[in-house]
């Protein structure tokens, strides 16, 4: 009897000890729940993101044509100048528009401030080329192509947006070689020396 009550209680107390192990085991593999995500601090000791301008021309093209005389405007170009970027452009910014042979034939002038978002549409005048007024008629088409801040004076968020399409302009519609020639002739132009009228008329805002 003794033998049998020892057995039981050995039995019962492996029982016990399997089912000890047993909870043991499920509380070491059970999923613990996911800690709380910590918010990070923006930016500590730093100071704020400065937002930059972004000037960019969103049209140009040819508005009207002019005379074919010396100190007298040719035609005039129309140039829609837009602020892409997160703060206004100063006043003063040049906005440049040049025929793109290189011989310095064009026109620039200074913009007024443009807020972010906002744009100005201007019209710059290109005159009679008394620098070599042949040019006009022997390089047709010239390829004028506008260009806001020329310099890269004003710090921009995107520097590479700053250039127009180019724009082509045959003269030969408005002025004939023997108009030219004629007012060689007459002493009305020297034919390289009389500069090439870059500083032009200031731009205007058109409502």
């Amino acid at each position: 009897m003794k033998t049998k009550l020892v057995i039981w209680l050995c039995c019962w107390g492996l029982m016990i000890a399997a089912a000890v192990v047993s909870v043991e085991a499920q509380e070491k593999t059970a999923i613990k729940p996911p800690e709380p995500i910590k918010k990070i601090p923006d930016r500590p000791g730093l100071p704020p993101i400065k937002r930059l301008p972004d000037l960019t021309i969103r049209t140009f093209g040819l508005k009207e044509w002019g005379r074919c005389e010396p100190r007298q405007m040719v035609f005039q170009f129309q140039i829609d100048v837009a602020n892409h970027g997160g703060s206004a452009s100063p006043a003063g910014v040049k906005l440049e528009v040049k025929d793109q042979h290189g011989v310095g034939w064009g026109n620039q002038s200074a913009l007024g401030a443009i807020p972010p978002g906002g744009h100005l549409v201007v019209t710059i005048p290109i005159s009679y080329f008394s620098g070599d007024p042949h040019h006009m008629l022997t390089a047709n088409p010239h390829p004028f192509q506008a260009k806001v801040d020329p310099g890269n004076a004003l710090v921009e968020s995107d520097e590479a947006n700053n250039e127009s399409p180019v724009v082509k302009v045959d003269v030969s519609k408005l002025c004939s070689a023997s108009e030219v020639d004629l007012k060689i002739k007459t002493g009305l132009v020297a034919e390289s020396s009389e500069g090439n009228n870059r500083a032009g008329v200031p731009f205007r805002i058109i409502p």
